[in-house]
């Protein structure tokens, strides 16, 4: 059986069709995408300034990928766990954390390289459910020149610094 994974971020799936490796990922990874970066975020990709369209769907109806869906449940428990300073992530990012958040018992993790959705998990008590770009290539045996906040060292330094930041939050309440 292969690891499972939550590929939300766009970026990182335009990134891995950029370099080459999206193949790789759909044979080495169950791959889950969030519907609405399926919908309307990873659309297409440039290489050599050309354009190139990504059609998730039809990966999705041939079992290439997973779809995944949240209820207005499961993202209202995650805001709820922030009522006080809910995180500013984008549609495809709250998806996918709400997902990970509602559904941790089931081993995923979110391949992102965003600062918000890093720093969300990290203050659910939930940063070993975060994985880079550059870690994931990693387990499958590929090595590539990555931007800098889909490498490991990013990961861990948002990490790090939303550890801190949860500690200090804990002391205020």
């Amino acid at each position: 059986m292969k690891p499972r994974l939550v590929l939300l971020d766009a970026d990182v799936i335009i990134e891995a069709h950029n370099i080459g490796v999206w193949q790789d990922i759909i044979k080495g990874y169950e791959v889950l995408v969030p519907s609405i970066i399926i919908e309307d975020q990873a659309k297409f990709y440039s290489k050599q300034e050309q354009r190139t369209t990504i059609d998730l769907k039809s990966q999705v109806a041939q079992h290439q990928i997973q779809e995944i869906q949240t209820t207005t449940e499961e993202i209202e428990c995650l805001y709820e766990k922030f009522a006080r300073n809910p995180p500013e992530i984008h549609p495809g990012e709250t998806e996918a954390v709400a997902y990970i958040f509602c559904h941790s018992e089931e081993g995923h993790v979110f391949c992102t390289g965003d600062h918000a959705a890093i720093i969300a998990l990290t203050k659910c008590g939930m940063s070993d459910k975060v994985i880079s770009f550059e870690e994931l290539l990693n387990k499958i045996g590929l090595t590539k020149t990555l931007k800098k906040q889909l490498t490991e060292s990013y990961r861990k330094d948002v990490t790090k610094k939303a550890s801190t930041q949860k500690i200090m939050e804990q002391g205020t309440k």
